[in-house]
């Protein structure tokens, strides 16, 4: 056999473990970072109530098409 193909056979492997213990290096703190933004009174109300405001909306509109829709047909059939 070849030197080549012997150490192609035992190419050592790589570890993948996280070290832990007394020795193991501290891990650092996330910071995490925020900023202000300056918004108005209206701004303030639709970020708070958004996620209200949407599917109520849709909801809306869809119910509306509908309405419409029976509204249109019977009209059509008289």
């Amino acid at each position: 056999m070849s030197k080549k193909s012997k150490k192609a056979k035992s190419q050592k492997r790589r570890r993948n473990k996280a070290y832990s213990g007394r020795d193991a290096a501290a891990k650092t703190p996330v910071v995490t970072k925020y900023t202000a933004v300056k918004k108005s009174a209206l701004q303030e109300k639709l970020d708070r109530y958004r996620p209200i405001i949407k599917p109520l909306a849709i909801t809306m509109l869809v119910a509306g098409a509908i309405i419409w829709l029976i509204f249109a047909l019977v009209a059509w059939a008289f």
